[in-house]
């Protein structure tokens, strides 16, 4: 999933979510189709992931499947954030 993103993911993340999780930016850009095809994708495999093996990213995952056909640039940053957690651990 990580290699799915055509951007470098590194430095550490605590936490999948941050405080601004379920903040909601209505004038932030939407995402072009290519992005919002990996971001519908990603989260796709994260659905199944949460369930069987990752259930500390949940929230992260539930709230940006509500928000898969509004994808902005804060759902892209907000998913970056909770690959980059899962990415070290």
């Amino acid at each position: 999933m990580v290699e799915s993103l055509s951007e470098k993911i590194d430095g550490t993340v605590a936490n999948p979510a941050g405080k601004h999780l379920k903040k909601v930016n209505e004038d932030c850009p939407k995402l072009d189709t290519d992005r919002a095809e990996v971001v519908l994708s990603v989260i796709a495999k994260s659905l199944y992931f949460t369930k069987r093996t990752r259930p500390d990213v949940e929230p992260t995952v539930a709230f940006l499947t509500t928000r898969v056909s509004k994808s902005d640039e804060d759902n892209w940053k907000k998913l970056k954030k909770m690959l980059g957690f899962l990415k070290i651990q």
